[in-house]
């Protein structure tokens, strides 16, 4: 398997990055789902329990657990004490976001020619930052 990427895209990559990235780093909580899924973590930092999950004394068994451990692990890596910085708790969404626009440039670069390939990834990225946002401020 070739994996070769051009300058263009990397390029591209660290702009779409940095756009991005401000608006995980500075926007409050935008709605409810994402206040429950970071109170259910904080919950699991607190008080150590990495197999039940529950929001403060309310069992929430709603979700697969994986999204509870990355935002643990982010917290673990990256956060302190009080735990209360939004934008650790949206880091493993972030990184899954531009493994996405990743894995469509890599995905599309086998059957089309590099041009198409960046423009369609480019594209794509800006569809899924939307339709994240549109989603989030529908709530």
């Amino acid at each position: 398997m070739n994996f070769s990427f051009d300058k263009k895209f990397f390029f591209f990559l660290f702009f779409v990055f940095f756009v991005y990235l401000q608006g995980v780093i500075n926007l409050p909580v935008l709605d409810r789902d994402e206040a429950r899924f970071a109170t259910a973590s904080k919950t699991m930092l607190i008080d150590k329990e990495y197999i039940d999950i529950k929001m403060v004394d309310e069992p929430r068994y709603k979700k697969p657990i994986g999204i509870y451990w990355s935002q643990v692990l982010s917290n673990k890596i990256l956060g302190s004490h009080p735990y209360n910085e939004i934008w650790i708790y949206r880091l493993p969404s972030t990184i899954g976001f531009f493994l996405c626009v990743l894995f469509i440039y890599l995905y599309l670069q086998r059957y089309e020619k590099k041009k198409y390939c960046f423009s369609n990834s480019l594209f794509s990225s800006f569809l899924l930052a939307f339709n994240i946002r549109d989603s989030s401020v529908k709530n």
